[in-house]
């Protein structure tokens, strides 16, 4: 058996994760000290800052997390087209410090800044902007608000209801996924600019309704809020009305297969591969499976399971539904007709033929056509990493260990 240990940190890595603590707790340390003229509370600057924590916690439980990858055969032997030192490569790249500080440590910073702007938002509008402009035009941190800058009640009321709202879903959203273990890059990005795009939008939303509205204050309140939480779904709207203004009514005709067709796929883990940008079978075909295993929460051999019924579905998708019928779950088996196709099998009438042409009757295919795929299939670079994978097992045991 041969074990090959995964690369996890280095020093440099240590290092500006290090860094990125220091200023996270120099935020705090200017919350407290040169804000605390505006009446804030620390437990707010800490509250600030907790979607940045748990991002950053889920980074480090990747980056730390001990991985053997092992496999019943040696590291250098061919295993079906593939071996285990480059198994262990495409881990690397995908594990490694550099890969983890740009997907986790540096939108954990992001969302520190973010979130500590949000909340000045929610205390002081007036002020926080202020500060904000006066860093940009002295290129300083921290300045009392300019001169001049009056914000209108309703504008302030939009602003922080907006901020508050865009707050709440965050953190509700990053603590539900950190249960799971399944805080993504895309998640924390996204988190970062959703602090920003909910006082920007909720101040929006208060300017439209400011004049000419009949709604009370409390329901102008929630609206806010519920714009701040859905900044996606408002700026849709407005999108969708535009289009609609705008377009010609031409519809464009899509070659898509939805991802409900592979097994195993439901409604919410459809969701979650849209968050991916994979959309339908093609791109979760070609999707990079070790990659989706370090960004979402499910095992390694499900993931390849459903790459492989993809990469099934995307070849012939006319006949994948009777390929599955006949026994045929995916593309890894179907490329192993490569090796059997001529086999001698009876058919129901007593005659023998090869086992690759009764396929192709039960499957309404010519026997040329589907030799074809298998022959194609068994030399796709997609199919044989998905088979490598498929064979080990990728359980991670008590000592980080992935055992055959």
């Amino acid at each position: 058996m041969a074990t090959v240990k995964l690369k996890s940190s280095s020093y440099l890595v240590i290092v500006i994760l290090i860094i990125i603590c220091l200023l996270m707790a120099g935020l705090i340390y200017a919350w407290i000290n040169s804000l605390k003229t505006l009446g804030t509370f620390p437990w707010l600057a800490v509250a600030s800052l907790l979607p940045a924590v748990l991002v950053l916690n889920h980074g480090i439980y990747l980056q730390w997390q001990p991985r053997l990858l092992s496999l019943s055969t040696d590291s250098k032997k061919d295993l079906n087209g593939i071996t285990l030192e480059q198994l262990q490569r495409l881990f690397d790249q995908e594990y490694r410090g550099y890969a983890i500080v740009i997907s986790y440590y540096i939108p954990t910073f992001a969302l520190a800044v973010t979130g500590f702007v949000s909340a000045l938002m929610v205390f002081d509008p007036q002020t926080a902007i202020g500060i904000i402009e006066g860093a940009i035009r002295d290129n300083k941190l921290l300045l009392p608000a300019p001169e001049g800058i009056l914000l209108s009640d309703s504008l302030i009321e939009g602003i922080r209801f907006g901020t508050l709202g865009a707050y709440v879903y965050v953190l509700m959203t990053i603590a539900e996924r950190t249960f799971r273990r399944d805080i993504s890059p895309g998640l924390a990005q996204w988190s970062a600019s959703q602090l920003i795009l909910g006082p920007i939008l909720g101040g929006v939303a208060s300017a439209t309704i400011a004049t000419g509205t009949n709604l009370s204050l409390f329901t102008q309140q929630i609206l806010y809020f519920v714009v701040g939480m859905a900044p996606r779904q408002f700026v849709s709207v407005a999108a969708d009305t535009a289009t609609r203004f705008w377009s010609k009514n031409d519809t464009a005709v899509v070659n898509s297969i939805s991802l409900r067709l592979i097994g195993g796929i439901t409604a919410r883990v459809e969701e979650r591969l849209f968050e991916e940008g994979i959309e339908d079978a093609h791109q979760l075909a070609m999707a990079n499976p070790v990659r989706l295993n370090r960004d979402t929460p499910y095992e390694l051999r499900q993931i390849t399971n459903w790459i492989d019924q993809a990469i099934l579905f995307s070849t012939v998708p006319e006949s994948a539904s009777l390929l599955q019928k006949e026994g045929i779950t995916g593309a890894m088996d179907l490329a192993s007709y490569a090796k059997t196709q001529q086999a001698m099998i009876t058919d129901e009438a007593g005659h023998q033929k090869p086992r690759l042409e009764l396929l192709a009757n039960a499957v309404h295919m010519s026997p040329p056509s589907l030799n074809d795929v298998v022959t194609r299939l068994s030399q796709d670079q997609q199919v044989i990493l998905v088979r490598a994978l498929y064979q080990s097992d990728q359980v991670n045991d008590d000592n980080g260990s992935w055992m055959s």
